[in-house]
């Protein structure tokens, strides 16, 4: 099982390559793009904006190429000799393997990026747009939860076949819209009924202790990694 899982991972290195290399890429363009910005607005705070850039394209990286590629590594490797078993457990550690090596290079980038920050710009304030990430507490989140809802979101493509790319899609982009219109929303009707519910389960959440927070993910990462299981444990392969 360990070789398995060393082999599996070696061949979903130029994965991971990529999406590092895309992270650093657009890390870069976002430090160009604040450069160019205090060039002309000297009065301007600097902003963290190359780890945001990183952030926002390694989330959408991991998560596209490993919804899209879990039904080929499914079709290939059951057809092959590989139980379903096997092939979930394989998945899932080259999964968490991926994630915990993006989340350290995130960490790394906006330690250099704020570090080029104080010497480029001294005595200017810093616009820290990821600090929420960079909290301890945070990290588990993105550990816990994103490799095992890529595996369901493969899991729903392969058993109900490609249409669902669309669903998925639809969902995806239904969340980030709506996320941002709730916020404008909270922020102008702050007594709102709406905005006191959200504060409540904010206030809940960020009270909440560290291990009951930790506890909680995993048991909606469980979730999702049984919803996987149950969709492809009777999975026929397909050519």
């Amino acid at each position: 099982m360990i070789k398995r899982i060393i082999n599996a991972w070696r061949l979903n290195l130029s994965e991971l390559y990529v999406t590092l290399f895309f992270m650093l890429v657009f890390d870069i363009i976002g430090m160009i793009i604040v450069a160019v910005v205090l060039k002309f607005d000297t009065e301007s705070a600097y902003a963290t904006q190359g780890t945001l850039f990183a952030v926002i394209v390694g989330i959408f990286a991991n998560v596209i190429m490993g919804v899209i590629a879990f039904p080929y590594n499914f079709n290939m490797n059951v057809s092959l000799g590989c139980t379903r078993k096997e092939f979930l457990i394989v998945e899932g550690i080259t999964a968490y393997l991926n994630i915990i090596v993006e989340t350290l290079a995130v960490m790394v980038l906006y330690f250099v990026e704020t570090a080029l920050g104080k010497v480029l710009y001294a005595g200017k304030e810093c616009e820290n747009l990821i600090a929420v990430l960079m909290k301890l507490r945070i990290v588990p989140v993105v550990i816990l939860m994103l490799p095992a809802m890529m595996m369901f979101g493969g899991a729903v493509i392969l058993k109900f076949k490609k249409y669902t790319y669309w669903v998925l899609w639809g969902m995806w982009m239904l969340f980030f819209t709506g996320c941002g219109k709730l916020a404008d929303y909270i922020e102008e009707n702050p007594g709102s009924i709406v905005a006191k519910v959200c504060y409540e389960i904010a206030d809940f959440v960020t009270g909440m202790s560290d291990v009951a927070l930790i506890a909680v993910l995993f048991v909606i990462a469980c979730i999702f990694m049984t919803g996987t299981v149950l969709l492809v444990r009777k999975q026929p392969v397909e050519a």
